[in-house]
């Protein structure tokens, strides 16, 4: 796996990321979906926001999205926004 991303959001090797390989809030987000048994298109609908965005931090994380979309999915969802930035930094906010 070369680790270089094109536009695409793909790897140029092909590789393209596995559930295993997502950012711990994108795992976290997804968990809370399939246990509110609601697809990424009626989060985005509740959210405000389109479903490609749900899919793409799904995937990536949050800590490269606008704060108003990562707010937004939180109520859609009813998650603590700061849970998702730790599990992605990987310790609490207050020993950062």
């Amino acid at each position: 796996m070369s680790g270089v991303k094109g536009r695409s959001g793909r790897y140029k090797d092909g590789y393209t990321a596995t559930r295993k390989h997502r950012c711990p809030s994108g795992r976290i987000i997804e968990q809370a979906r399939f246990d509110r048994n609601l697809s990424a298109g009626q989060v985005s609908i509740k959210a405000h926001i389109s479903e490609q965005t749900i899919r793409h931090i799904e995937t990536e994380g949050v800590l490269k999205t606008r704060v108003v979309s990562l707010i937004a999915i939180c109520r859609a969802l009813e998650l603590d926004p700061l849970r998702l930035i730790e599990a992605d930094l990987g310790k609490p906010y207050d020993e950062l």
